[in-house]
């Protein structure tokens, strides 16, 4: 048994560190999409969601802050849009 894995292992090297290179690189790339992408627009949507909670509560200076903060993680349009609906009743 101990032979015929040697064997395996000797013949079929290169593969076997292909597939090693390859695990790597997509694991890297997965980290990398997380790290730059899905954490910040998880955040951001945190932040848009208490956000909107407050603007509809009358809430309206902490409900800017909490869109900032959103903006600040990730742009979105509705974030945009409902940054610029606080800003109006502020204004009123």
């Amino acid at each position: 048994m101990v032979k015929k894995i040697k064997s395996y292992l000797s013949t079929n090297k290169k593969d076997i560190f292909l597939c090693i290179i390859a695990t790597a690189i997509i694991t890297a790339a997965y980290l990398s999409y997380l790290y730059f992408v899905g954490v910040p627009m998880t955040k951001a949507q945190i932040l848009y969601n208490q956000a909107l909670t407050q603007y509809q509560e009358g809430k309206y200076q902490q409900a800017d802050e909490s869109i900032k903060r959103s903006i600040k993680y990730f742009k979105e349009d509705k974030s945009l849009k409902l940054e610029q609906d606080i800003k109006d009743y502020l204004v009123d």
